[in-house]
């Protein structure tokens, strides 16, 4: 059983958390927002998607995703937090490179990252060589 740790529960961070909680994996959802956090152990979601909540509330009462504000060792970590444009056109990857930061302490060889964020061509390569 593998351990997965979701870096940023958004629009696609939380709903891929929540089907991914339907494996056999320890699932996890990190974020560095505290009420947001509070509230997903609620089961109250922050935008209006039914289907979501629903199964939202599904899996927490059935305590098959956690939530946390704490980076924990993982297997496979999924990044998944926003990459807005700045006024030059450029994405803003601090939000990447903040969550690589935090991960990078609790790595172990054989761990997985998958970078679900929209970033530009040659970032995965740096991120790479940051490791």
């Amino acid at each position: 059983m593998k351990r997965v740790l979701f870096l940023g529960l958004g629009r696609i961070g939380l709903p891929t958390a929540l089907l991914s909680s339907n494996k056999k994996n320890v699932t996890i959802g990190y974020d560095i927002n505290t009420k947001l956090i509070q509230n997903l152990k609620k089961g109250i979601l922050s935008f209006n998607e039914d289907r979501i909540k629903k199964l939202l509330i599904s899996k927490v009462k059935q305590k098959k995703i956690s939530f946390t504000n704490n980076i924990m060792p993982s297997d496979i970590y999924v990044i998944a937090v926003p990459t807005p444009l700045k006024k030059n056109k450029k994405a803003d990857l601090s939000y990447v490179f903040n969550c690589i930061s935090k991960i990078i302490n609790v790595l172990k060889a054989g761990d997985l990252i998958i970078l679900e964020s929209t970033v530009p061509i040659g970032t995965t390569n740096f991120i790479k060589s940051i490791i």
